[in-house]
């Protein structure tokens, strides 16, 4: 016969198996977070050192590219001191100049002069004749920057936009002090500063 009273109540019984198994809960859990920690670890470190890995590739692109946009302003701040000390100059004279710029490999596209935001004079002149006598640019990110160029006395490189003809290109805009006018702009598009 089974004594009732000496029958162990289920929760005489949960608590025996608790203390029986609580280590090894315990020991359960604490791998887990262990294991936890350590892929999150890894996780991070392989993060890191993909980006080291890329930013090692990136750094010589990184450095030529501002070296051909520097070259590029300082063609400009060239181009810029002739037209300032020749006011008077003329589209045959500036595409003289141009022809000279553009007979070596070259990164820019073109080079204009704007004043009063429309197009003064333009090389290379014949597939760009239509833009001399017009606005510059109805973007007005490219107003923008122009004015600031203006504003500051500084060059501005603006990035690339969807409405200009060459989606993959810069342009650099450089004042230039026009017979004591500082209102007019130099605007160069630069083609491979974005590709290379």
């Amino acid at each position: 016969m089974i004594d009732i009273r000496h029958k162990p109540s289920v929760l005489d019984r949960f608590s025996r198996g608790l203390a029986f198994y609580w280590p090894i809960v315990i020991v359960s859990i604490a791998v887990f977070v262990a294991i936890y920690i350590f892929d999150s670890q890894a996780e991070k470190s392989h993060i890191e050192d993909r980006r080291a890995a890329i930013a090692d590739k990136l750094s010589p692109i990184r450095a030529q590219l501002e070296g051909n946009i520097k070259s590029d302003i300082k063609l400009l701040q060239s181009l810029a001191a002739v037209i300032e000390t020749e006011p008077s100059m003329n589209q045959s004279r500036f595409s003289d100049i141009g022809r000279r710029l553009f007979s070596r490999p070259m990164r820019l596209n073109d080079i204009s002069v704007v004043y009063n935001k429309t197009t003064a004079m333009i090389y290379p002149y014949l597939p760009n004749q239509g833009m001399v006598g017009r606005v510059f640019s109805t973007n007005p990110e490219d107003i923008k920057a122009a004015d600031l160029a203006e504003k500051y006395n500084t060059f501005i490189v603006a990035r690339p936009n969807s409405a200009s003809l060459n989606a993959n290109s810069l342009r650099i805009y450089y004042p230039i002090l026009y017979a004591g006018n500082p209102s007019v702009a130099s605007r160069a598009t630069n083609k491979h500063a974005v590709n290379m």
